[in-house]
């Protein structure tokens, strides 16, 4: 069964994801392959942020489907929609956007982002209920 998630992030970011057919996230200090941190040596100490780490590294799975959004802490303007094709990836080597990422392949590439009122306070990563998901791809697409 496929799920489907909400992606928050920023517009120079959004534009790399499309570039390189990716979804992605980083935190200074998450320097290593996420998987390999234990529960006792995992250097993120905000709840909410171990929590997007786990739900992009862990719980998010190939198939299922991504609405990535760009904007600042209250908008989200809707600028595609992917589905997940590839496991989680970590390279260390990246230095300009997310070396925690997953590969994508675009279904809708929308060229003038459409805002999206009720997802507008949502963080980085939402997991998304299938008929809220649909609806809201309906309504404004």
């Amino acid at each position: 069964m496929n799920n489907y998630w909400a992606m928050k992030t920023y517009g120079e970011w959004s534009d790399i994801f499309i570039q390189q057919n990716i979804i992605g996230i980083d935190e200074e200090g998450i320097d290593d392959d996420y998987r390999n941190y234990q529960q006792n040596n995992c250097p993120i100490t905000n709840p909410r942020l171990e929590r997007r780490f786990k739900q992009f590294c862990k719980w998010l799975n190939i198939g299922d489907y991504v609405a990535v959004g760009t904007g600042q802490q209250t908008h989200f303007n809707l600028k595609m929609i992917a589905r997940v094709i590839s496991d989680y990836e970590f390279d260390a080597s990246i230095t300009n956007g997310a070396r925690h990422f997953r590969k994508i392949d675009i279904l809708r590439l929308i060229s003038d982002p459409i805002p999206v009122e009720k997802w507008s306070q949502f963080q980085r990563l939402e997991f998304v209920d299938s008929n809220d998901f649909m609806d809201t791809l309906i309504y404004h697409l």
